[in-house]
């Protein structure tokens, strides 16, 4: 088998082909990918600047994440708040009317005032969020 002789000018258009070839190839990786620097020997310092801005994108990302977890907590601990609130308004009604009352009306109010501040402990004991406990007593 006999060797191929390239000339010069062939040998320098078949390079340029292969480099526009490549060229070519990483245009479409890089359209492909979406990113305009995907490797640190495209260009370092827009590779690590990028690198860099796409660590505080979900830093950011995982604080806004915990607001919105911290925001659903006070929420939920408001609607609980404002149901204790309804209960605390219960007892103070209980506790006028068993003023004036017979000793059984007082013992009928007593039992009342029991049962809606067992709904109360309940209620706040139902409030919490991430396996805290809002709104219990808290003891020691």
């Amino acid at each position: 088998m006999s060797d191929i002789a390239l000339t010069e000018a062939a040998r320098s258009s078949l390079l340029l082909l292969q480099r526009t070839a490549d060229a070519r190839a990483d245009t479409t990786r890089r359209l492909a990918s979406g990113l305009r620097v995907e490797r640190p020997v495209d260009d370092p310092a827009d590779f690590f600047r990028a690198d860099a801005l796409r660590e505080r994108v979900s830093d950011l990302l995982s604080a806004k994440d915990s607001i919105g977890q911290a925001t659903s907590a006070v929420g939920g601990a408001l609607v609980g708040v404002e149901a204790i609130e309804d209960l605390t308004g219960q007892l103070k009604g209980i506790a006028l009317a068993a003023q004036g009352g017979s000793a059984e009306a007082r013992q009928a109010a007593a039992q009342q005032f029991d049962v809606i501040r067992q709904q109360i402990t309940a209620l706040a004991n139902d409030v919490s969020f991430g396996g805290v406990t809002l709104l219990a007593e808290r003891s020691g």
